[in-house]
C-alpha cells in the first residue's frame, strides 16, 4: 500500500510516501570491529551500489587515511562488506567511516550498539554467509593490526591474510541478535 499525502505551502509542493513491508524477525550472528586493547579495525557495509563505485570509494579511504588492504566480502548482488585491520580509536574510526560511502544506517552503528562497535553479519537465518571476493591492494601500513580478526578472517573465510604490523592479540567478540526480515508472501 501506498500512501501519499501532499502538503501545500505557497508555491512549494511537498509530497511524502511510505510503503508498509510486512517483517519477521530471524537470528543474525556477526562479529565485532572492537579489539581486545580497546581499539577499532575498519568494518564498511555497502547495500546497493555499483563495483566501480565501491572500488573508488575504498581507494580512496586507502589514500586519504593511508589506509593497509581492504578485505571484499559479497553479501549479496551488488552489496558488500569492506574490512581493513587497521586500528584505531573509536573517534578516529567513526571519521574513516562517515568519510566512506557505506550505508548510513552502518555508519551510525557504534553510537546505537550496547558494546559500542560496528558489527558485520557472518550468518543470518536464510542467507549463505557473505562470500571472500578479493583484496583492494594498498601501498601502506602505518598502523597496528588486528591480529585476532586476521585470523578469523582466515579460518572462517579462507582469506589470505599477511600481517605487516600485527598486535598479536587474540580475542574477538560475536554477537548474536534479532533483526528484520521482509516476510514472503503468504505470510512466512
Amino acid at each position: 500500500m501506498l500512501i501519499k499525502i501532499p502538503l501545500i505551502k505557497k508555491s512549494l509542493i511537498i509530497t511524502f510516501s511510505w510503503k508498509i513491508i510486512p517483517t519477521r524477525e530471524v537470528w543474525t550472528g556477526g562479529f565485532d570491529s572492537r579489539t581486545e586493547d580497546g581499539m577499532y579495525v575498519i568494518f564498511l557495509d555497502y547495500d546497493e551500489i555499483k563495483w566501480e563505485i565501491l572500488l573508488d570509494d575504498l581507494r580512496n579511504l586507502i589514500e586519504r587515511f593511508k589506509l593497509s588492504h581492504f578485505y571484499v566480502f559479497e553479501t549479496a548482488p551488488d552489496s558488500y562488506h569492506a574490512i581493513c585491520l587497521d586500528k584505531f580509536p573509536l573517534k578516529y574510526a567513526q571519521q574513516i567511516i562517515d568519510y566512506s560511502c557505506a550505508d548510513y544506517a552502518f555508519k551510525r552503528g557504534a553510537y546505537l550498539d550496547m558494546s559500542r562497535c560496528w558489527t558485520l553479519r557472518t550468518m543470518k537465518d536464510y542467507r549463505p554467509k557473505p562470500k571472500y571476493i578479493g583484496i583492494v591492494e594498498s601501498p601502506y601500513c602505518e598502523y597496528e593490526q588486528s591480529s585476532a580478526h586476521a585470523e578469523f578472517l582466515r579460518r572462517y573465510y579462507g582469506v589470505p591474510v599477511e600481517l605487516k604490523k600485527p598486535d598479536n592479540l587474540e580475542h574477538i567478540w560475536f554477537e548474536k541478535y534479532m533483526t528484520k526480515r521482509k516476510a514472503k508472501r503468504g505470510g512466512e
